[in-house]
């Protein structure tokens, strides 16, 4: 078990000595390389990752789609922001003002967290689109149009 161990710890520092030792060189893209990582398979992360970012660039249609809906869903959040304006609920104890005005805050940010927590979870694009769909039908100030009774 010790000698796994320090065969582990001797190949890592190998692999860190090099890692530190190498020249940086650039990468047609001219993005600094400072080493060549390779992974199980032969291939550089290097190269790996130019892929990915390659595969994860939007079309121009995507992104007319996406800044409509980034369009909407700010207007959502402006829609909240007057809604909770015009719908003060009065409330005698510090607890319940003080969960009112929590709640009124959340609000008003749950639109643009939901559009960027679904821009940065979400990769396929048909699954983004369809769930930020869902997020305007979830997310509609309905309390502007229909104001809130009191009890």
């Amino acid at each position: 078990m010790e000698a796994a161990g320090l065969r582990l710890h001797r190949r890592y520092s190998r692999s860190l000595n090099h890692l530190l030792s190498t020249e940086p060189r650039v990468c047609a893209r001219g993005s600094v390389i400072y080493s060549e990582l390779v992974t199980e398979n032969g291939e550089s992360i290097a190269s790996e990752a130019a892929n990915v970012s390659s595969s994860s660039s939007l079309t121009t249609r995507q992104r007319i789609t996406l800044a409509a809906l980034g369009g909407i869903y700010l207007s959502l959040t402006v829609a909240w922001l007057f809604a909770t304006q015009a719908n003060r609920v009065i409330v005698d104890d510090r607890f319940q003002q003080s969960m009112t005005s929590f709640g009124a805050f959340f609000a008003i940010i749950a639109s643009p967290l939901y559009f960027f927590t679904t821009l940065v979870l979400i990769r396929n694009w048909p699954g983004r689109v369809l769930t930020l769909l869902i997020g305007l039908a979830l997310l509609f100030p309905f309390p502007l149009f229909w104001g809130v009774v009191p009890a």
